[in-house]
């Protein structure tokens, strides 16, 4: 038979299917299947099986007939997803292609990061799942979502497949129950799916649990499957996603600990600081290799904004477009493209301490993390720096900023009260703090009461303590209005001196702003903020005067400047 006369035959029309549909009984689905010229044959790496070709050779005489319908389920992935689970979108070159590439692709310690909407849950959720469970019933399964009742949704598509799919049922009598609900040890939600197996142990065939909720004690699985362990509702939660990176890590001890040990994570990413971007930064601590191999599935052929969908249809596409963030995040799997990069880490120049000029107006703005006395894992980072303002604007009315001193990282109170007396004792003369006040907070006072003890008065009322508070203005509206033009003429420096670490957390924030943390970037705004309530020479001078006070730090080591 030709390739362009297999191209004509609907097999749902022909007579011949009703003999492939009830060979032995078998129910296939009800889904009209068309061969697709788009998808190509399986020499041409379109179709895994030609169907018209199985289906002529199929016949209650054959007694291969049987063995040959059970190959194509343990050998045929997209079989599965479009006959057995009876999916009818799936007969497209991308949900084609995809379950190729998931059949044919690494086993282990994947990630698949597929656009909204991709079929992702059905193809690697359940349908390999029930694969692997047809080809080993040795395997115990779980599926992690981010609570339980998230994971059981996933279970019951496998649970009634195998519970109402007469043809599985036939072809695979030594694995599956004819009435599971009556034979099976165990067939429940709460206590799992036992298929007929060999061997004893004391995990279910599959089992459904939640990273937040209910995480299994002692049980150790063959193969783990991670899917939903993020959603809408907790996806901006800097709280939830730092307990699900952790309960994801404490997942990693429930594997058998064998090579042949097997494991996919499944999701849609919705900014750079959640569970899933997370994941795809792992690295092996001892090599620097990446732990998980990332395949990324963008809804558009170019993975832009402007490119053509591979899979929905354009109109929906459209709709989707109207929102850039949710677009970028969830169809493009990039929360923050280059073309939508707002801060530009590349204009943030770096500067040797040495070529820092003296006479400069030193402000030191701190952005308190969440009030946490002894906690430091959660939340977000405290954020502290000086900055030194050149006291003379150029032509454009703007001067150079230099970031002489900064920490970002978590830290309880203690921590940070004692940074902040450390940072303000080795840069010189500081004109003033500012701290960020929110609520009820009283931060302020303890940064006082604290320089206090130290013998450093710094007040509101001596005007050395300033409050920094938004004016009702959101954040990411503040940092950019203070931030991006001086940062894009060129006007903020960074001194070398200061850690590799902390630099490097700042130019991620702009890299990623405004979907990701921003704490260092808050600061710097706030730093403008307070500069606003001095005045600044508009004529530069050939020489700039410098105090008795700047000519003796210039001779002395100032803090990190000079490391």
């Amino acid at each position: 038979m030709s390739r362009s006369d297999e191209s004509k035959i609907n097999i749902s029309d022909v007579e011949d299917w009703k003999a492939f549909s009830k060979l032995h009984n078998l129910a296939i689905c009800d889904v009209p299947f068309v061969w697709d010229d788009r998808i190509g044959t399986p020499e041409e790496g379109g179709y895994i099986t030609n169907y018209p070709k199985l289906l002529m050779e199929i016949n209650n005489e054959d007694p291969d007939s049987f063995e040959k319908l059970r190959n194509v389920v343990l050998n045929d992935l997209w079989f599965i997803v479009f006959f057995i689970i009876n999916n009818n979108l799936a007969n497209h070159p991308f949900i084609v292609q995809a379950c190729r590439d998931v059949q044919f692709g690494p086993k282990t310690n994947t990630l698949d990061l597929w656009f909204r909407g991709a079929c992702k849950t059905t193809v690697i959720s359940v349908a390999e799942t029930i694969q692997k469970i047809l080809k080993d019933p040795e395997q115990r399964i779980a599926l992690f979502s981010y609570t339980k009742a998230a994971a059981l949704k996933i279970f019951r598509m496998v649970k009634y497949t195998l519970e109402t799919s007469e043809f599985l049922k036939t072809l695979f009598p030594e694995v599956l129950y004819k009435e599971p609900t009556k034979d099976a040890y165990k067939w429940a939600e709460e206590a799992g799916l036992y298929v007929k197996r060999k061997g004893i142990y004391r995990e279910p065939t599959l089992t459904a649990w939640g990273l937040l909720d209910g995480m299994p004690t002692g049980d150790h699985f063959t193969h783990r499957v991670y899917d939903d362990i993020l959603v809408a509702e907790i996806a901006d939660s800097p709280d939830v996603n730092d307990k699900l990176k952790e309960k994801f890590d404490l997942s990693m001890n429930l594997g058998t600990f064998q090579d042949t040990d097997t494991l996919r994570v499944v999701g849609t990413p919705y900014n750079y600081n959640d569970v899933l971007m997370y994941i795809q930064d792992k690295v092996d601590v001892l090599t620097g290799e990446k732990l998980y191999t990332v395949r990324k599935k963008p809804a558009t052929d170019n993975g832009q904004i402007n490119g053509i969908s591979v899979f929905q249809p354009e109109k929906a596409l459209a709709e989707a477009r109207s929102n850039r963030r949710t677009f970028n995040a969830q169809q493009l799997l990039d929360p923050t493209p280059e073309s939508d990069m707002k801060l530009r880490p590349e204009l943030l120049q770096e500067i040797d301490p040495r070529d820092i000029p003296v006479n400069i107006l030193r402000l030191m703005p701190i952005d308190p993390a969440g009030m946490r006395v002894s906690d430091t894992r959660e939340g977000d980072s405290w954020a502290m720096m000086v900055l030194g303002f050149q006291r003379v604007m150029d032509d454009i009315g703007a001067a150079n900023v230099y970031i002489l001193d900064m920490i970002i990282e978590p830290m309880t109170q203690d921590q940070a009260v004692k940074n902040v007396f450390q940072m303000y004792s080795r840069n010189g003369r500081i004109s003033k703090i500012g701290v960020e006040k929110v609520g009820i907070s009283t931060m302020e006072v303890h940064i006082s009461n604290y320089l206090l003890s130290k013998g450093r008065v710094v007040t509101v009322e001596n005007g050395g303590l300033h409050i920094l508070q938004p004016g009702g203005r959101k954040k990411e509206s503040r940092i950019e209005a203070n931030v991006s033009w001086p940062l894009n003429n060129g006007k903020i420096f960074i001194s070398t001196g200061i850690p590799i670490a902390y630099r490097e957390r700042l130019k991620l924030e702009m890299e990623k702003f405004p979907y990701w943390k921003n704490d260092g970037l808050d600061a710097l705004a706030y730093g403008y903020d307070m500069a606003k309530h001095f005045r600044f020479s508009k004529v530069r001078q050939e020489e700039e005067k410098r105090s008795k006070w700047d000519e003796e730090q210039e001779s002395g080591p100032r803090g990190w400047m000079l490391n």
